[in-house]
């Protein structure tokens, strides 16, 4: 869905995700990248000036789940896969080109930053199941390392 925040009117933009999830945003502002966690694919959109998004297209289908991502400067994705505790970064071209392996942590979320925005922070979760997850009973940790390419520039400049 769209909100329209003058209108307070809502339209959707986008049909046939089964799951979409982490998102990121190009720094001009004209492209979409969206985790679909259940279909395992990274999906990239054109974001049209009305706020539509256009010319669906698959970036990379995945070996697991991907949830949050992150964008570099040379428009490579990193993407979070909890269920197989690693973080993948993507190239433009859809290749998996690193990889950061956490074992026993579900790895959730990441973001560049940092003084020269070579640091990728990751935000994991520990649990024993699902079930104990959601009754509150689950460690958690952001941990950080550097990383050879930097952060994307923000929307905004």
């Amino acid at each position: 869905m769209l909100i329209d925040h003058r209108t307070r009117s809502e339209r959707p933009v986008v049909a046939g995700m089964r799951l979409p999830n982490g998102m990121v945003i190009t720094p001009d502002g004209r492209t979409l990248f969206v985790a679909d966690t259940y279909a395992r694919e990274i999906i990239q959109f054109q974001i049209t000036p009305d706020g539509d998004l256009i010319d669906r297209r698959l970036l990379a289908s995945l070996e697991d789940s991907p949830d949050g991502l992150a964008l570099d400067s040379e428009l490579g994705i990193w993407a979070c896969c909890p269920l197989a505790s690693v973080c993948r970064r993507i190239d433009s071209d859809g290749q998996v080109t690193d990889e950061i392996s956490v074992p026993g942590w579900a790895i959730v979320a990441c973001a560049l930053g940092g003084p020269d925005g070579r640091t990728l922070f990751l935000a994991m979760a520990q649990f024993d199941s699902v079930a104990s997850l959601f009754a509150g009973e689950s460690r958690g940790r952001i941990v950080s390392t550097s990383v050879a390419v930097a952060a994307a520039a923000t929307p905004s400049g």
